[in-house]
């Protein structure tokens, strides 16, 4: 069988009652990836035999590597390393894709030569599968819209989930950072004319984006992680000041009003 030129990293920690319903959304994409590497971020129980398990329903090689638990940037980061594909598509262990996620969006990268693109995200799996039965489109027929830089100073373009990149020449995760880590990423890697969102909702979650059940669940630490990424974004020379003004100006008027949408 034909197998596109992706590997699929997912990390995972103590997820593994969400973890087959993501890796059977990958084992039914209609043009199936190399590979999926498992990270298993220092789960209080071990995964290894509940993975090997699962090998035997799917076709799709699986790679489990275990690792002390440093946090998901870390995890993505061990999976990097040893994936064999071009492009590697980002999937979270309580998060799903449609069939036709990793046909579209690896023909979009290949055919504009982008190094990373992102789609739409739904927040709850209702709202994809609703979406599914409407889909018919192909890679040629889904708008694509080019990131900006400056998109980022109004906040992250992308939802991990929804992320592909292009192996070569990407720099990873910075470890220090347990969240907004992926915001960090996609700014510190960004290439004029080679970001690009692509118009089309192809993944979902089980979770609002923040709330008491969420890795976000505390807005204000949310908002001081947000800060210190800036903050290094700009020490690292990735960002100029004027980008670190308007970004840090807009999370102000924005952090008000999110405390106000998730505390009713």
């Amino acid at each position: 069988m034909f197998k596109l030129n992706v590997s699929v990293v997912i990390p995972c920690y103590n997820a593994i009652g969400t973890l087959k319903r993501s890796l059977d959304s990958v084992e039914n994409q209609s043009e199936q990836p190399l590979e999926i590497i498992i990270v298993d971020d220092g789960s209080d129980e071990p995964i290894a035999p509940t993975v090997e398990l699962w090998r035997a329903s799917i076709s799709i090689p699986i790679t489990l590597i275990c690792q002390n638990n440093l946090g998901a940037p870390a995890a993505r980061n061990a999976g990097i390393n040893i994936a064999q594909g071009r492009y590697i598509a980002f999937l979270d262990a309580d998060d799903i894709w449609l069939p036709s996620k990793l046909k579209i969006q690896y023909a979009i990268m290949q055919a504009n030569n982008f190094t990373i693109t992102g789609h739409g995200y739904a927040f709850q799996a209702s709202q994809l599968k609703a979406k599914q039965k409407h889909e018919h489109q192909d890679s040629n027929s889904v708008r694509i819209k080019t990131i900006k830089k400056w998109r980022f100073a109004y906040g992250n373009a992308f939802f991990t989930p929804t992320v592909m990149v292009l192996k070569e020449g990407f720099s990873g995760f910075d470890n220090r950072f347990k969240r907004v880590d992926d915001y960090k990423a996609w700014v510190t890697n960004f290439r004029f004319k080679r970001f690009a969102y692509i118009d089309k909702v192809l993944a979902s979650g089980f979770k609002p984006a923040m709330g008491n059940s969420g890795l976000a669940e505390n807005i204000d630490q949310m908002h001081r992680s947000y800060i210190d990424v800036l903050k290094s974004l700009l020490s690292e020379g990735k960002i100029n000041l004027p980008f670190y003004i308007v970004a840090v100006t807009i999370e102000a008027i924005k952090l008000p009003l999110r405390r106000l949408r998730y505390d009713n």
